[in-house]
């Protein structure tokens, strides 16, 4: 579709191409407007700032896309390429009011540790984060009466299923222990999402919860540890695959192109004060059985190590947690990439350089 290359990752550079021709997103809604995205460097983050910058050098949209990172050294690798084409490099940490005074008309706040380890090694900068971070960029967006907010949150704010629960829609709940150093991530975010529904309520933020199941695809970092990229850089590179525990939580994926498209359609069509899980509905497996599949296509083998608690790792527990994307797909959007292409385009983005 674009001639612009944006990474010498031909899967990634698919994945945003896939992005820009959606019919899911109306794009001149954007023309001439700002986006701020803090977390630019994640996953998330990273695909839907190159996604925004492909759509504005092809549509010729006039947009300002502000990237919020702590690493500038990381960002100049990811977004280099992109800079020509609207992106405007904001360094600074989202625990600290934003040295930005121009319009923000839109904001996709993402910035978080996800890293599992993090959250019991560093329990403290992990709430900071997420509740500083909230605040800040709510007010932010109350400040800049911005005109459509999305705050991503996460499935693990639905905690540890019930006896009987087996899915999981927006309006419920399983159980969160507080007394658990891990806990302080899906508890903060609990609290971020309460702040959220207050700035709508009170101050009219048009803000909108996006609840991510596990996002997979090709653009995690090298040092990203969660289990899909460690398993999928393992196999990669002809590795086998070595599960630190019994691999027996299930859960629901979701691939990055989709859940761009999904935070994009929440950005211009979402309710605000609502939360919406954004997910694939038929992408549900354990990750033993993810690393499995991971191991079959790329002819490596899966290993089991497991001498260390999955508590002192960080893990949360282990659970079946199947949730419905109903509400988001009630709005138009759809995921395009089913389970086994998302492996594949998993793996086979980490046999190149992004």
């Amino acid at each position: 579709m674009a001639a612009l290359q944006l990474t010498d990752n031909p899967i990634l550079q698919e994945d945003l191409e896939r992005i820009v021709s959606s019919d899911f997103v109306d794009w001149e809604e954007f023309r001439g407007k700002s986006i701020l995205v803090t977390g630019a460097t994640g996953l998330i983050g990273g695909v839907l700032v190159r996604a925004l910058a492909l759509a504005n050098a092809a549509r010729g949209l006039d947009l300002t896309i502000l990237a919020n990172f702590r690493n500038r050294q990381k960002a100049d690798v990811l977004f280099g390429a992109a800079y020509a084409h609207g992106v405007v490099p904001l360094v600074g940490d989202v625990r600290e009011p934003l040295n930005y005074d121009g319009p923000v008309d839109y904001l996709v706040h993402g910035a978080a540790d996800t890293a599992s380890r993090t959250m019991v090694e560093r329990p403290v900068e992990t709430v900071q984060t997420i509740l500083r971070g909230a605040e800040n960029m709510l007010e932010l967006a109350r400040n800049r009466k911005s005109r459509g907010v999305v705050m991503l949150s996460s499935m693990e704010v639905y905690g540890v299923p019930r006896t009987g629960q087996d899915l999981f829609r927006e309006s419920d709940y399983g159980c969160v222990d507080p007394l658990s150093v891990r806990n302080g991530y899906p508890e903060s975010k609990r609290m971020a999402e309460n702040l959220a529904v207050a700035y709508a309520s009170e101050y009219g933020v048009p803000v909108r919860i996006a609840r991510l199941v596990q996002t997979i695809g090709p653009g995690a970092s090298e040092d990203d540890r969660r289990v899909f990229a460690v398993f999928s850089r393992a196999a990669a590179s002809g590795q086998d695959i070595v599960l630190k525990t019994d691999g027996s939580s299930t859960r629901n994926y979701c691939y990055c192109s989709d859940a761009v498209t999904g935070l994009l359609t929440l950005l211009q069509r979402g309710t605000a004060g609502q939360a919406y899980n954004v997910g694939n509905d038929e992408a549900f497996l354990s990750i033993r059985g993810m690393a499995q599949m991971i191991a079959d296509y790329a002819g490596v083998k899966v290993l089991f190590d497991t001498r260390q608690s999955p508590e002192a790792q960080g893990f949360p527990p282990s659970a079946v947690l199947r949730v419905s994307s109903e509400r988001l797909r009630e709005l138009g959007w759809r995921p395009q990439v089913g389970l086994r292409p998302m492996i594949e385009r998993l793996v086979n983005g980490c046999r190149h350089v992004s």
